[in-house]
């Protein structure tokens, strides 16, 4: 018999009913639950190891600004750091070094002194994590104020002037110098060292008669014992003087 009465289709075939439905979506949902409870309750907490992290140092906007302090030096020229991140893993498994910087705090326990100072290392990153441990949780920064002071040129050096004769001298209670005073720029503990400033006559001559040596360019920062100070440090306003000799 070929009559279409008597075929029959697949029981698979059947359409579901809407009581099967909701059991079948019902079922799924509490497997996809179940599931992330398993998956939780296994590895409840992950981890993240990112290394070789550059560690900002920068003042600005912060309470050590406005103290004054500017960052003199720093216990390393280009500070790293390890970071290892505990978290969930939806949160934290894809970080990458790039998500992640490193600062220095100059916030929370610096102190309005002068010198050196042993402060936090903190992190930043959008991601939500529970804990975060620190390859080098501080670094030692110096810290000092920049300041403006006047001294005053107190010696010229004239060793590479002769006399002509035995008749000439140089008198040196005449000796002038403009400006006889400068302005010098620089940290407060820099400046503490210097003296007095100290200008130098390069010209090499025979001398008859007063005169007047401008454009003077050539001086130095001495200290109280004689001795010539470094000038990397300081920013000196005027470099050109005018020494009458």
């Amino acid at each position: 018999m070929t009559g279409s009465k008597f075929f029959r289709r697949p029981a698979w075939l059947h359409k579901p009913s809407r009581e099967n439905l909701m059991l079948l979506t019902v079922s799924f949902v509490i497997a996809v639950v179940l599931w992330a409870y398993i998956v939780s309750s296994l590895n409840p907490t992950y981890t993240v190891t990112l290394r070789d992290i550059p560690v900002t140092v920068d003042i600005t906007g912060s309470k050590a600004e406005g103290y004054g302090l500017s960052v003199l030096s720093q216990e390393f020229e280009d500070p790293r750091v390890d970071v290892t991140i505990s978290g969930n893993r939806s949160a934290i498994g894809g970080l990458s070094k790039n998500d992640v910087t490193a600062y220095v705090d100059f916030d929370t326990t610096v102190t309005d002194t002068i010198g050196k100072q042993s402060l936090p290392i903190r992190i930043s990153t959008d991601a939500a994590y529970a804990n975060v441990e620190l390859s080098r949780p501080t670094l030692d920064v110096t810290m000092d104020r920049y300041e403006t002071l006047s001294f005053n040129v107190n010696e010229i050096d004239h060793t590479n002037l002769h006399v002509a004769d035995s008749e000439v001298i140089i008198d040196e209670e005449q000796l002038s110098c403009e400006p006889a005073a400068v302005y010098i720029k620089g940290p407060t503990t820099a400046l503490s060292q210097i003296d007095h400033i100290r200008v130098i006559i390069d010209d090499a001559e025979d001398i008859n008669q007063t005169k007047v040596y401008s454009n003077v360019t050539h001086f130095e920062l001495v200290d109280e014992d004689g001795s010539t100070i470094d000038q990397t440090a300081y920013e000196v306003q005027a470099t050109r003087f005018s020494v009458k000799i």
